[in-house]
């Protein structure tokens, strides 16, 4: 029987080890999410019990279904060795790669969309909430995901504001709920083999992302500010009330607390040096280096939400 390596060993071992590790990255990391979903509508039940909490077995799955391939084709026709010398055959194997990772790109969005929903249909909640925390942008589905992981109304209140979060209304937040009841096979972010219960958004919560703070205040639970002393009240619910407080002449509620006082003053001043820095051109009310700058100093506040994101007319 032919040996599997005949010559260049060495050389060899080397060009299958790095063809091996392209295609585990390739299918178990830019493209597992993509490869769940098609395993879900052939072998949903398999996939659901085995895969789902570990997306890395398709990766090692397709390693083991296409390197033998790759070995048995290359030492039949020599074909890798066609291009000469070793530093060619290496430079078209990268080429290679490079080209099928251009050709083939993944969808960074709906990539996290997916990872998230997963996480959350498995019940790693937690997991779930910091998926794409490096990645400055978020999208209205994944928005709603962070917010269906958080689950209680205190760890949103403690939690939400961490994550990068871009104004979306109240049609496209709705929108983005029903994608969570419709099957990934579909088009949608649901995973589980029955329709997933979603909890809908409460009336203060829909309040805090729209900038309404006055139906916020009306509609918040006494329990925050009337049974629970404000440093107790959850972070950014805090600092949404003492911004309604200055901002509202007769306000509905009364509410304070220094230290949220305090910080807020560093917002406020930092806000007035950058725009005196980088003044604001024609109709908009801040520029962009203000944004950016705010953004790195203070972007994970309800604040910088409220001035940043929501519309203001």
């Amino acid at each position: 029987m032919k040996p599997i390596f005949t010559s260049d060993r060495r050389v060899r071992i080397i060009q299958y080890a790095l063809f091996g590790v392209f295609i585990f990255h390739f299918t178990a990391v830019l493209h597992a999410e993509d490869l769940l979903v098609w395993a879900l509508g052939v072998t949903p039940t398999l996939t659901r019990q085995y895969l789902l909490a570990h997306p890395q077995f398709i990766g090692g799955i397709t390693t083991l279904l296409f390197l033998p391939v790759f070995i048995w084709t290359n030492e039949r026709w020599k074909w890798v060795s066609r291009f000469g010398s070793n530093l060619r055959q290496f430079t078209a194997i990268f080429l290679t790669f490079f080209c099928l990772g251009i050709i083939i790109p993944a969808d960074e969005q709906k990539t996290l969309e997916r990872q998230t929903a997963r996480l959350f249909a498995i019940g790693l909640k937690d997991k779930a909430f910091k998926v794409g925390s490096n990645y400055p942008f978020t999208t209205a589905n994944l928005q709603a995901l962070r917010l269906q992981s958080l689950g209680t109304n205190s760890r949103i209140g403690n939690h939400l504001f961490e994550q990068p979060l871009h104004y979306y209304n109240a049609q496209q937040r709705h929108t983005a709920l029903q994608q969570l009841s419709n099957p990934v096979t579909q088009g949608g972010l649901n995973y589980a083999e029955q329709p997933t219960r979603i909890q809908p958004e409460q009336l203060y919560i829909s309040a805090l992302l729209e900038g309404n703070l006055t139906l916020f205040a009306r509609e918040l639970p006494n329990y925050y500010f009337k049974q629970l002393p404000p440093s107790q009240v959850p972070l950014f619910y805090r600092q949404a009330l003492l911004l309604y407080m200055r901002l509202n002449t007769r306000p509905i509620i009364n509410f304070a607390d220094d230290a949220t006082e305090a910080n807020y003053r560093d917002f406020m001043e930092q806000q007035r040096k950058l725009r005196q820095q980088y003044p604001p051109t024609g109709n908009e009310p801040y520029s962009i280096s203000e944004k950016n700058k705010m953004s790195f100093f203070f972007g994970n506040t309800y604040w910088y939400y409220y001035f940043y994101e929501v519309p203001h007319s």
